[in-house]
């Protein structure tokens, strides 16, 4: 849920330069033939636009690949698509035909057969080094190959191709690729996902940089925190009478929540207590929260938010100060000391490698442990 740019310890230009080298000189050169075949005017300017800006296509960050959107789609407008082709009289199938032309040039389809070590979708996730989903951060999204680590050990009287079981994460089109096919193959249009945010929550929805957080360009983690918000006891009394929380209600509240009672409390969304938050952004937030029912999915975690809660009423701040101050050769510094009690990472710079973790930094802020 952070900003995947900011990953210090991803080797974008790597992973531009292998992307570019791998994909450049087909597609231009695919384009080119279009180019000079084709007779109408405007197709031939869409396609000379699309090859002249082809690098930027391949490698731009999103900003620059919503200008390239906007330039292509009215170029694209241009095209008189019903006088193209005598037989395809319908203007849909015309715009879709030139589509699936685009969709051929940029071939998506060989980057996810292509398999490690070769450079591909598998070779691209692990190079990312992204442990979870960047939607959620609920989900591993780890990238694996038996065949490429038998093969980088040097095993021996084994034939790599009977060596079955790879995984990566799924890459969601941030901008799709039905409506947008020549960001088919854009770096920063492939967002590492998992199976539950890219096929069963976002589907084919459309996406773009003004109504929704592009993981590679803003954090959702900056913008909205999780917090724990208590149920009145009124409104705890009324869930009891209605049947819908069948455990008895303690006299005192706050007893509840710390013993853990998943009925005494929910998960809620709230602004993160900065001032530099647009109400753009916090929009933008929201949308994703939407599709991807992030505050709905959470509050099936609070069996694990009461845990937090429990250890800051154990340990709080100070006892992780004076457990690194008694073991200065077991913790490199303080903020591990938080991971080893809390058992998640509780930098917010880290919150890629482990699912949960923005949870666990929000909430152990919320009740003082960090």
């Amino acid at each position: 849920m952070n900003r995947i740019l900011d990953i210090q310890d991803i080797d974008f230009e790597k992973i531009k330069r292998f992307h570019r080298d791998f994909y450049y000189t087909d597609i231009y050169d695919k384009l080119h033939s279009k180019e000079i075949k084709c007779k109408n005017p405007k197709l031939k300017d869409y396609y000379s636009y699309l090859k002249e800006n082809l690098e930027d296509i391949l490698i731009s960050e999103p900003d620059k690949l919503e200008l390239l959107k906007k330039t292509i789609e009215n170029i694209k407008q241009e095209i008189p698509f019903s006088h193209r082709n005598k037989i395809l009289k319908s203007l849909t199938k015309t715009k879709s035909k030139l589509d699936d032309k685009i969709s051929k040039i940029f071939d998506y389809d060989r980057f996810v057969r292509s398999y490690l070590p070769s450079w591909g979708a598998y070779k691209f996730t692990q190079l990312l080094k992204i442990n979870t989903c960047p939607y959620c951060n609920r989900q591993y999204v780890f990238t694996f190959d038996r065949a490429d680590i038998a093969k980088q050990s040097g095993l021996k009287n084994v034939r790599l191709k009977d060596i079955k079981g790879k995984i990566r994460p799924e890459l969601d089109h941030f901008y799709s690729q039905k409506d947008f096919p020549y960001f088919r193959l854009s770096v920063f249009n492939l967002v590492p996902s998992c199976h539950i945010c890219n096929s069963n929550l976002k589907g084919r929805m459309e996406f773009d940089n003004e109504k929704f957080i592009n993981p590679y360009h803003q954090s959702f983690h900056s913008i909205l925190r999780f917090s724990v918000i208590p149920y009145k006891r009124k409104e705890l009394e009324k869930k009891i009478n209605d049947g819908i929380i069948d455990k008895e209600v303690k006299d005192f509240f706050g007893a509840e929540l710390f013993n853990g009672n998943l009925d005494s409390f929910k998960i809620k969304l709230k602004v993160q207590k900065t001032n530099n938050i647009t109400s753009e952004n916090v929009k933008k937030a929201l949308n994703n929260n939407e599709i991807f029912a992030i505050r709905e999915l959470y509050n099936f975690h609070k069996d694990y938010v009461a845990e937090i809660i429990q250890k800051s009423i154990v340990y709080g701040e100070s006892s992780i100060a004076d457990i690194y101050d008694k073991h200065p050769n077991l913790f490199k510094i303080e903020k591990d000391v938080g991971r080893f009690l809390l058992g998640n990472y509780v930098d917010e710079d880290e919150i890629h490698k482990r699912p949960l973790s923005k949870l666990t930094i929000d909430v152990a802020k919320e009740f003082g442990i960090l």
